[in-house]
């Protein structure tokens, strides 16, 4: 509970003013938004992808501010951009079971490419996916499923264990199906 709500309702005002705002980044054919954008006056870097991490991070936060405020179009917008990641089209963009690329066409909200992991620019949309669950059990119930797949798939053909250091995961990067065995994380056990 808020020890004082007026300064409650000032930060959703303000944060509904910044979504207003930002909302025109959404504003293309598929609805997978700009990430570079400039306000005055409202518009983009001419931008044709965006990133799997940074379309894919945008669900949560917006979504709440719908829950807050009762305007749905925050989630909407997100939601829509979130659908083409949870959906992935075409189907060689998803090598591993739910595992995707990482650029997303902003234009047909189709993945250009196949190439990720665990790593900067991908990892967070797969964080999303469980904070998504977490956050509504309910209505975002396949949002765990495709996290699930994704890390199943992870275990199943990313996950290695160095010889000499059996308490240490690797988790390879890949393109379509070849690994990469490059890693930008790395969590022991005893961490765990």
């Amino acid at each position: 509970m808020a020890s004082n709500p007026e300064s409650v309702d000032k930060i959703l005002d303000q944060t509904k003013r910044l979504a207003d705002n930002l909302a025109f980044a959404f504003d293309t054919p598929s609805g997978v938004p700009y990430n570079g954008i400039f306000f005055d006056p409202p518009r983009n870097d001419g931008s044709t992808n965006n990133g799997l991490a940074t379309t894919g991070t945008l669900v949560l936060e917006w979504t709440h501010l719908s829950d807050l405020t009762g305007n749905q179009t925050y989630a909407e917008l997100t939601q829509k951009a979130e659908s083409y990641l949870n959906d992935p089209k075409p189907v060689s963009s998803e090598p591993f079971p739910g595992l995707v690329g990482s650029n997303i066409n902003i234009e047909t909200g189709e993945f250009e490419d196949a190439s990720g992991g665990w790593v900067g620019g991908t990892d967070s949309y797969y964080e999303y996916l469980i904070k998504m669950y977490i956050y509504d059990t309910t209505r975002f119930a396949s949002y765990k499923d495709r996290w699930i797949l994704a890390v199943e798939s992870s275990i199943e053909y990313l996950a290695s264990h160095p010889v000499s250091r059996p308490d240490i995961t690797f988790l390879a990067m890949y393109d379509g199906k070849q690994r990469i065995f490059y890693s930008q994380h790395c969590r022991t056990l005893s961490n765990i």
